[in-house]
């Protein structure tokens, strides 16, 4: 079960092609790539944003040159709307622009393994815990069919497992437990044949978009967790990596997680 950590990344799009990379002392099989979206998406002068069919043959190729697991990472696209009374309504157009730039990178470059991040099977973290929200975790369950054509495309499936403690749903760890437990179920149900890896971070949301590192007795059991439950667990990177190299080593979650690598 291979445990991954994000060790550079290619910075900028198709016209600045920068690579950076912050953690050389990680060996090669062990770290995987992210290209970000601004590679995938371009504005379409309305406000939004459509996929860029060049950007994303340029990052194929890299990714092809760099012969390494490769995560494609676009949020721009809401794959689904919820509202209490109607469950979850496919957003039909942002899902067929994520359908388009998996289906452009696969086609460009079929030998590169690559994946999405976060689309595919999703993170409806409200609807999982302990079945507190059981009108709602069965539309989401009920929506993952919508997700069948990009799950076929990707080679395997990265699935973000964050912690949103104090969020909405979340009062405990043990909820975060419970939706890691069943979230990987569901998945495993929906898309068989699909290898699973989590995405895991060293940090949680206790507010949104305010994030701050998480307690490492419970990144400790995550990790193990997802160890445990998915085919392989994926680090992305953070603030960690404006430290040293030394000093990431020192951190003490990241001393836990190179014991695997």
């Amino acid at each position: 079960m291979p445990v991954m950590i994000e060790a550079g990344t290619w910075e900028g799009d198709a016209a600045s092609q920068v690579y950076r990379q912050w953690s050389s002392w990680v060996p090669e099989q062990n770290q995987f790539r992210v290209f970000y979206g601004g590679w995938f998406d371009e504005p379409n002068g309305q406000g939004g944003y459509d996929p860029d069919p060049v950007g994303t043959e340029v990052a194929a190729d890299l990714a092809a040159a760099d012969n390494k697991l490769t995560m494609v990472n676009v949020e721009r696209w809401p794959t689904h709307a919820y509202d209490p009374a109607t469950g979850h309504t496919p957003d039909t157009e942002s899902l067929g622009k994520y359908l388009e730039v998996v289906q452009t990178f696969a086609v460009r470059q079929p030998g590169v393994t690559f994946g999405y991040y976060g689309v595919v099977p999703g993170w409806e973290y409200s609807g999982w815990a302990q079945g507190k929200y059981g009108q709602r975790y069965q539309s989401y369950l009920d929506f993952l069919p919508n997700l069948n054509d990009i799950a076929n495309t990707v080679d395997v499936l990265m699935h973000n497992v964050y912690p949103f403690i104090g969020l909405p749903g979340w009062d405990k760890w043990e909820d975060w437990y419970l939706a890691i437990a069943a979230s990987v179920k569901e998945a495993r149900i929906a898309y068989p044949n699909k290898t699973i890896y989590a995405v895991f971070w060293p940090y949680q949301e206790p507010e949104f978009n305010q994030w701050v590192p998480m307690p490492h007795d419970h990144f400790v059991a995550g990790f193990e967790l997802c160890r445990a439950l998915f085919d392989g667990v994926l680090i992305w990177s953070g603030e960690w990596r404006d430290l040293s190299e030394s000093e990431q080593q020192q951190l003490p979650w990241m001393q836990h997680v190179v014991q695997y690598l």
